[in-house]
């Protein structure tokens, strides 16, 4: 079968087809090693074949109602980022390496992309979104539900930026 074209969203390689995304064709040996579980194997692969501009465009577009848990779940990909920087690398990555690193590649945005498809009940639309961002937000879960067969679009809603961040402690500070 193969997957719609999305309207708005620019895919790397647009003519993966569903079972590509569903076998985990889309990613490479080293990301297939450690994925977890079969839903990774396609959302991963989603993610990955969203073009870097979009992935960010995307990911401004989001934010996270629980952002305790956003940050646990962060930790979680950045101890594989640091894993695939170490293969890369041939050695143990420093704290400057892995901060380079996510300077320069599309991390941060792809596990904004993961958290979203692996808890959209915890993820909101910004209500200051421009339009063209929720074409790309509205294309990019079109195309999570019509792979994983999971409809994302119930749990969205739009939300002041100042609710994302009702669970953190009162004495938090940055």
């Amino acid at each position: 079968m193969e997957v719609p074209r999305p309207a708005h969203l620019h895919l790397v390689n647009p003519d993966l087809s569903f079972e590509a995304y569903r076998s985990g064709e889309a990613l490479t040996e080293a990301h297939r090693r450690i994925i977890t579980s079969p839903h990774e194997l396609w959302q991963i692969g989603l993610i990955m074949n969203v073009a870097n501009f979009h992935q960010k465009r995307i990911g401004s577009g989001v934010t996270m109602l629980a952002f305790t848990h956003y940050n646990q779940f962060q930790i979680t990909w950045v101890q594989r980022e640091k894993f695939f920087l170490g293969q890369r690398l041939g050695h143990e990555p420093t704290e400057s390496e892995l901060a380079a690193d996510f300077v320069k590649t599309a991390v941060p945005q792809q596990y904004r992309l993961a958290y979203l498809l692996q808890f959209p009940e915890k993820v909101a639309l910004r209500e200051d979104i421009r339009p063209y961002e929720a074409r790309l937000v509205d294309d990019f879960l079109g195309l999570a539900e019509f792979i994983g067969g999971i409809c994302y679009r119930h749990h969205f809603k739009r939300v002041r930026l100042e609710s994302a961040f009702k669970d953190l402690p009162e004495d938090f500070s940055i």
